[in-house]
């Protein structure tokens, strides 16, 4: 992650009924850090996602592991593009998982690469690597593309390359149920789709 002199720090910590959620937004020279820990739903990425493309915001890099039945520990590097760093200190994020994602956000997306195989991590998982054009956008479209199988990150990691987007999941479904051939077959046809030519 980038480092700077700038020092504002603005941390927040939110309880909600059978939730409990900190997070801390951190801007850093022309970025700011997001950091979650606690409890997140399933599809919270896809509404966190959604909800930045929404407000013109882009995600430069991230990591995001589940580390219980519930709990998640994630740290995004985002970048406004209307608005200061800074400005992000009064970003809703509670409002923001409370919300489905907004798939109609997602911009169409062009890929340049991918690769599937069954990993062993997170009790049998299916690892996905997508390459593609990056734009504002680019991760809500490829949820939108792994929610259509019912498959969800138990893990990413999300990278930006110039104008290349690198992202990693490990994907599970619903229940902490291993993806199964046939989701594996449909997703493979599913990415194919999105390759340009």
């Amino acid at each position: 992650m980038t480092t700077s002199s700038f020092t504002t720090d603005t941390t927040r910590h939110h309880t909600s009924p059978g939730r409990d959620l900190e997070y801390a937004i951190r801007p850093q020279g022309a970025t700011a850090l997001l950091e979650l820990d606690g409890v997140l739903s399933s599809g919270w990425a896809g509404s966190l996602a959604s909800a930045l493309t929404l407000q013109d915001i882009s995600i430069i890099r991230g990591s995001a592991v589940k580390t219980s039945a519930l709990k998640w520990s994630a740290r995004f590097e985002i970048k406004p593009r209307s608005v200061r760093p800074e400005g992000l200190a009064s970003l809703d994020v509670p409002s923001i998982f409370g919300k489905p994602a907004d798939y109609k956000s997602a911009p169409t997306i062009s890929l340049k690469d991918y690769h599937l195989e069954v990993s062993p991590r997170h009790g049998g998982s299916l690892y996905a690597r997508i390459v593609g054009a990056d734009k504002i956008g680019f991760l809500v479209g490829i949820l939108r593309q792994l929610s259509f199988f019912s498959l969800f990150p138990v893990e990413m990691k999300l990278e930006t390359e110039g104008l290349t987007a690198s992202d990693h999941f490990w994907l599970k479904r619903i229940g902490n149920v291993q993806p199964t051939s046939e989701d594996i077959a449909n997703i493979q046809e599913s990415l194919f789709g999105l390759l340009s030519a």
